[in-house]
């Protein structure tokens, strides 16, 4: 009876645990870092505008109509 009763102060004693740090993001909004070389007239637009200028510039840019 004991053991019970000691058992069922140590459950309600024990914080709930917060997870900690940022939540994981989904693998479709995962960004993957890469390098490219640019001319620094380009480099400065892209410093100008910003980087959702920049995506969004490639997510509405068209493929070539012939492969490369």
């Amino acid at each position: 009876m004991q053991a019970v009763f000691v058992e069922h102060i140590l459950m309600h004693m024990e914080p709930d645990k917060k997870q900690r740090g940022r939540p994981p993001t989904p693998p479709e909004e995962k960004l993957e870092l890469r390098a490219m070389r640019l001319k620094p007239a380009h480099w400065k637009k892209i410093e100008e505008f910003g980087m959702p200028w920049l995506r969004r510039l490639i997510e509405r840019a068209k493929g070539p109509s012939k492969p490369l």
